[in-house]
């Protein structure tokens, strides 16, 4: 496996504090349409490799930043929502072991690795378009951690769009590589793509058990018929 030039305001001067985490995370209470749900024209007018809001927050300077989930913390939390999918969806017993091998063996942690502040939830969803623009909004789990595991969870939600939205496996492919490339481009720091794809698969293990248990039917439906291949994909990547 192998974001422009709107970040929040406060992202401009790359220096602000910590913002408040009482906020409707909702991304309907915003002003402006996320990227996720643009569709025919208006998604193909926007270019997915000039966006560069990830690296902007990931060179900011903010103050008192907690640490971010380490790779023990992205473990437990992947493998913990993996037992809940496999006793909802057992006809995927064979998906669910070749993630949690993955996952379980997977990304270690390198001296190379920055530290940064990071987003913390950086998805498709949480990112918003308005007059050509785009903004990151709720920085609730703003941290100072990897940054790959922003450009990881943008990535996963990225490729889920197949299943929660039934968008083409195709264009989503070339959109997730577009940005990683562009990404890479814009910040000093080696972007391991292993890493990125061991991360990129933790998160997906968690959308797949969100998917199930919150009964969306028609993305479980896409779910049992695309789910393998999307699973192979994140695993061929991080192979």
């Amino acid at each position: 496996m192998r974001t422009s030039a709107c970040a929040p305001h406060a992202m401009r001067g790359h220096h602000m504090r910590r913002p408040s985490t009482s906020r409707d995370r909702s991304p309907t209470s915003r002003k402006g349409t996320p990227l996720g749900w643009r569709t025919g024209a208006a998604r193909r007018s926007w270019p997915w490799s000039r966006a560069a809001t990830a690296p902007r927050i990931h060179r900011s300077r903010v103050e008192g930043l907690p640490a971010g989930p380490d790779r023990d913390a992205v473990v437990r939390a992947a493998t913990q929502d993996l037992d809940r999918y496999a006793r909802l969806m057992p006809e995927h017993e064979a998906i669910v072991a070749a993630l949690r091998a993955c996952i379980e063996s997977g990304a270690q942690a390198s001296v190379e690795t920055p530290r940064v502040p990071i987003h913390g939830d950086f998805q498709v969803e949480q990112l918003l378009v308005r007059d050509g623009r785009l903004t990151a909004v709720d920085f609730d789990d703003l941290a100072q951690g990897d940054p790959l595991q922003d450009v990881a969870e943008f990535v996963a939600s990225l490729r889920y769009l197949e299943i929660s939205a039934g968008r083409p496996r195709g264009e989503l492919a070339r959109a997730a590589a577009a940005f990683c490339a562009r990404y890479a481009g814009e910040v000093p720091w080696h972007c391991d793509p292993g890493r990125i794809a061991w991360y990129a698969a933790a998160y997906t293990a968690t959308k797949m058990s969100w998917t199930v248990a919150h009964l969306d039917l028609a993305a479980i439906s896409r779910l049992l018929t695309r789910g393998a291949t999307l699973v192979q994909d994140m695993l061929e990547g991080w192979e």
